[in-house]
Order: structure tokens, then sequence, then C-alpha cells
């Protein structure tokens, strides 16, 4: 009789995650971290989303590098942990069209009964935008990381997110140009 054999599958392999997050775990180095806030996004329930424009600058011997993004925090609470995640400017544009796409499809499936469905999209630094219909019924959500509980909003909120991080690059095209000439 053939003894079962329990096949466990390889680990996944790390996920590469954004170079602001990488910026921020480097050791040895001089990092120079600059914030600022652009908004706050009211959710459902618990504390809201906020919006930032971060820029950091890492110097090593001579060499300096610079990257700068999108920063979403959530405020910790009594109870939720806090969290935050990044989104590198090279990932902007394609994530103010995730959000153009998942509030029209919001728009174009809001009279239709539905099983449940979700529309989703997420960045390198698992910085997860959708909303989800059951029925009639439909709830946006952001979630900050993989282990990062989700974040609830009315449909409409989408476009108050997407409005502050087209702000957050406009502040951020002006302080690219700013650290490019020093």
């Amino acid at each position: 009789m053939d003894t079962p054999v329990a096949v466990i599958p390889a680990p996944a392999p790390p996920r590469e995650g954004s170079t602001m997050r990488k910026f921020l775990a480097e050791r040895g180095v001089i990092i120079m971290k600059e914030n600022r806030t652009i908004d706050s996004v009211p959710t459902a329930y618990g504390a809201p989303l906020g919006v930032g424009a971060q820029v950091l600058v890492i110097v090593k011997n001579t060499e300096r590098q610079v990257s700068i993004g999108v920063k979403f925090e959530q405020a910790e609470t009594t109870t939720r942990i806090g969290s935050a995640a990044f989104v590198d400017s090279d990932e902007l544009d394609e994530f103010l069209g995730a959000f153009n796409f998942i509030s029209t499809s919001a728009t174009h499936m809001a009279h239709d009964v539905r099983d449940y469905t979700e529309v989703t999209y997420s960045t390198r630094d698992d910085v997860t935008i959708g909303f989800y219909q059951d029925g009639q019924k439909q709830q946006a959500f952001v979630k900050l990381g993989a282990g990062s509980p989700l974040m609830f909003f009315r449909v409409e909120a989408l476009q108050s997110i997407r409005g502050a991080v087209v702000k957050a690059l406009v502040h951020l095209d002006e302080r690219r140009k700013a650290w490019d000439s020093q």
C-alpha cells in the first residue's frame, strides 16, 4: 500500500515592493524625508485615509538618489493598527488610470442587480483600490498592504482620493525639479 505523500508548495517569491519602501529600509546611509499632507479622506468606519506627497533622498559617500511618490496612511485607533503604503512616481499614471476605470465600471454597474462582483487594482507595494457590488449595493475600498484591513468608502470617494493623488503629483513634480537643480 502506498503511503500518501503531502506535497508542500514552495513559498511564493518575495514581492518586490515599492522603491520608496526599499529606500526607507536602507542602512548605513543618510536619509532625508520630505512629506506634505495633501488630503484626508473620510472612511465609512474608523480613521480617515491620509494622502501625502513624499520625497526621499539617500546619500551615501558622494552618491545621491532621489525617489518620489505618494504615501497613503491610516492612523492607528483603539480598534485598528495603523498602516502605510507607497505608490512610486513611475506607477502613478497607471494608478490614476485605474481610478478612472474603476469609477466608470461602478457607474455602469450601479443599476444592475449582480452577484457579488469586485473590481480592483493593486500596486507593487500592495496598495489595493476597488469596489464591490452585491445585488445593487456598492462599496469602495482601499487596502494598504497585504496584511492590513480594508478601509471602506462610498464609491464617490474614489474621485476624492484620485483628486488628492493628482494634487500630490503636481507638488512632487515641483519638488523633483528643485532636487534635480541642486
